[in-house]
């Protein structure tokens, strides 16, 4: 079981991170990796079903059509070309990522007794432990790609000149349009019930009942995400993360 759950996480994380390490790279790269990566070997692990081109969509704030067809038509050839829906576990019996997933379970179980060591999460947090550790995975990350040890394609090898895209533009009027939106509601809205289910919630983030039954009170009353959170605040303050140095 913890095999199989460490397997489903793993996979996305993975994918997630080529794309996020991908943001200086070619979008016609970026388009290639998140094909190959993304949909064949994640579909395959029947994990990835999400649409296609989103490192470069995102990246670039490109928008339209050509996006969600590149997203359809992927899907549509991996469903009914590939072949690889017709087993359960394409990749059952390889060693190779048999090997993977264990090291992966080695590597949680070890952060987890660390962390327990520690207190819990909450004491690690407070001791900027995972912000270190990830701080210091990306140093090694960049280290190895700036002294070429690491290949990453349209990075810093195999590098073209990018044509200019055409990015899309968000007009002005829109939060203006929501800010009247809003402005309504607030009008509309019954502003001494907001208070009270408000008022409410503070009291019961004071103590230790589970918050999210009195939040969709406060939902329920037409209170905004602003309005809730500044009321949460109220009463926990705000977190400001030690610097790592």
């Amino acid at each position: 079981m913890l095999r199989d759950a460490l397997r489903s996480f793993a996979l996305p994380i993975v994918f997630l991170f080529a794309a996020i390490l991908s943001l200086n790279a070619d979008p016609v790269v970026i388009g290639s990796k998140k094909f190959t990566e993304s949909y064949v070997l994640a579909e395959i692990a029947k994990r990835t079903l999400t649409d296609s081109g989103i490192p470069a969509e995102h990246r670039e704030g490109m928008g339209g059509t050509i996006i969600l067809w590149q997203a359809l038509r992927t899907q549509q050839i991996i469903a009914h070309e590939t072949g690889v829906a017709n087993t359960v576990d394409p990749l059952g019996g390889s060693y190779f990522v048999e090997t993977l997933t264990n090291e992966v379970e080695r590597g949680a179980w070890d952060y987890i007794h660390k962390i327990d060591a520690m207190g819990g999460m909450v004491t690690a947090i407070e001791r900027s432990y995972p912000q270190r550790e990830i701080a210091e995975a990306s140093y090694r990350y960049q280290m190895e790609v700036d002294r070429k040890d690491k290949i990453v394609v349209g990075v810093n090898d195999f590098v073209t000149k990018e044509s200019p895209l055409e990015i899309l533009q968000i007009d002005e009027t829109v939060a203006h349009r929501q800010a009247e939106r809003l402005r309504k509601l607030r009008a509309d809205r019954s502003q001494a019930e907001v208070d009270r289910r408000l008022n409410t919630l503070r009291t019961a983030a004071r103590g230790k009942e589970n918050l999210m039954p009195f939040i969709y009170d406060t939902v329920k009353a037409y209170a905004t995400l602003g309005e809730i959170c500044e009321a949460m605040r109220d009463v926990f303050g705000t977190y400001e993360e030690v610097a790592i140095t």
